[in-house]
């Protein structure tokens, strides 16, 4: 056998050996989209059925109605339910909902957490009716006469809040939005807990506690350390009915609590 049959048969050898391994190939590729066919048709028909519906939260809604306005059944697959969809359709609906969380837990199991809306500040309205706001910004009473309890009054400069409607989110403008989230977040910080007033204004901002001492201040970025500084000042220096103001002092770097003169 010469050396060029031999070349000859060694080329043929390999395009068979080439060839046998795209006819293995494309049956693995051709198997695999069977059995991945099957699987998803499987998914959708058969497997990850809804057979559990868990309901936790606080709300004064019937558990019922709330399923139904989401759309949401047992025996519905758990990977074709819209769980974004769903939780849009019961805040949209139930105007004084504040908070709903939809959870896939496979393979049958679908978690619902719904809670009713409570009070955590309210503004006043032009006709000295009120508003109140949840935590989650929702607006879900627009037009009482009452003030909650337990929780602070906001008031921001140039906002009129007739505009709100049940089941609105509270907005307002952005500078205003920015200090009192600041704010917000300051107080939940600090775990203070006898504050009724907040006022936003444009150059100032004030923190006013149990309606007699009030807290000044210039500069937003401060508000952690003032509120940290007020706090050992009510409780160390303040007397348990004394009014005043606390300020602070920029040239100086000083806080000082200033009493109110009783005419």
């Amino acid at each position: 056998m010469n050396k060029r049959r031999r070349i000859h048969m060694l080329n043929q050898q390999k395009r068979r050996v080439k060839f046998k391994k795209k006819r293995y190939m494309l049956y693995y590729i051709f198997f695999s989209i069977i059995l991945i066919t099957t699987f998803l048709i499987l998914s959708f028909t058969v497997f990850f059925n809804i057979k559990e519906i868990e309901f936790t939260g606080k709300t004064s809604h019937k558990i019922e109605d709330i399923l139904n306005i989401g759309g949401l059944r047992e025996g519905d697959n758990l990977i074709l339910t819209n769980t974004k969809k769903a939780k849009q359709n019961i805040l949209n609906y139930f105007k004084d909902i504040d908070y709903v969380e939809i959870t896939k837990i496979f393979p049958e199991k679908i978690k619902i957490e719904c809670v009713d809306c409570v009070p955590y500040f309210y503004c006043k309205k032009n006709n000295n009716r009120y508003i109140y706001i949840s935590k989650n910004n929702r607006v879900f009473k627009t037009d009482t006469k009452k003030t909650p309890k337990g929780v602070f009054y906001l008031y921001v400069e140039g906002e009129n809040f007739d505009r709100f409607k049940n089941g609105d989110f509270f907005e307002i403008d952005e500078k205003s939005k920015k200090k009192f989230e600041i704010i917000k977040d300051s107080i939940e910080r600090e775990k203070i807990k006898n504050i009724t007033q907040i006022k936003i204004e444009k150059n100032k901002s004030y923190i006013i506690f149990e309606d007699r001492v009030s807290l000044e201040i210039e500069e937003i970025k401060k508000t952690d350390f003032l509120l940290n500084l007020s706090k050992k000042i009510l409780k160390n220096i303040v007397g348990p009915y004394e009014k005043g103001k606390i300020i602070y002092i920029k040239s100086k770097r000083a806080t000082h609590f200033i009493p109110t003169k009783e005419i």
